[in-house]
């Protein structure tokens, strides 16, 4: 039971921080580079059950913060793992 409270709070703590404007302006960022980067880092990669297959372009660009956009491909892995 505490395990999950915990849980949730954390589910609950990325949600705010996800919700709250950031001060800092966006930039041009290189989609793919940042989505390649967010896959090879991520923990998914480490599992002998699990194989992410992928095909990234890496002209597209968009405004953005990559620090962002790294966080949301690495949850909707994770998640993937877990949920999925």
């Amino acid at each position: 039971m505490i395990q999950d409270m915990e849980q949730m709070e954390s589910i609950v703590t990325q949600f705010l921080d996800y919700a709250r404007r950031s001060t800092t302006p966006l930039e041009l960022v290189n989609l793919g580079e940042v989505v390649s980067a967010a896959v090879a880092t991520s923990r998914m990669q480490e599992s002998s059950d699990v194989s992410i297959d992928s095909v990234i372009r890496k002209d597209v660009f968009i405004m953005a913060h990559a620090t962002e956009i790294s966080r949301v491909v690495q949850n909707l892995l994770v998640n993937a793992g877990k949920y999925g």
